[in-house]
């Protein structure tokens, strides 16, 4: 795909985490090119205020599963941000039919909001 990782989505992320954001991981970005090669429905959304470029989520969709993969937000000037593109992606989940939202495990707090388990909980099956 044509994404470019060094903009928006990573960027904003760094911005706000520093040194413990996760897309300072050194395969961050070979697992996201190859998880959008699969051939998933690719849900990007860039967030704007005043003009200005404040938050990006990336999502995946496929076999009704909505997986809330990352963000970036820039929550300092925009304080409400985060929980917004979280309530968005949501509601693409079920614009789309989804049964299952799986927000990940990972955390940096904004899970509570939403009364999520910090650690996700996880189905094996074998078919």
């Amino acid at each position: 795909a044509g994404w470019d990782y060094s903009v928006g989505l990573g960027q904003i992320n760094k911005r706000n985490f520093g040194e413990e954001s996760a897309f300072n991981k050194p395969h961050r970005e070979e697992i996201f090119r190859e998880m959008l090669a699969i051939g998933f429905d690719i849900r990007l959304f860039s967030f704007e205020v005043g003009g200005a470029l404040q938050a990006v989520s990336l999502a995946l969709f496929g076999g009704r599963v909505y997986s809330y993969l990352n963000s970036g937000i820039n929550w300092q000037e925009v304080s409400e941000l985060g929980t917004y593109v979280v309530v968005r992606n949501i509601e693409e989940a079920f614009l789309l039919g989804a049964e299952v939202f799986d927000a990940g495990v990972e955390d940096f707090n904004w899970k509570k909001r939403f009364h999520l388990d910090r650690t996700g909980q996880y189905r094996f099956c074998t078919v």
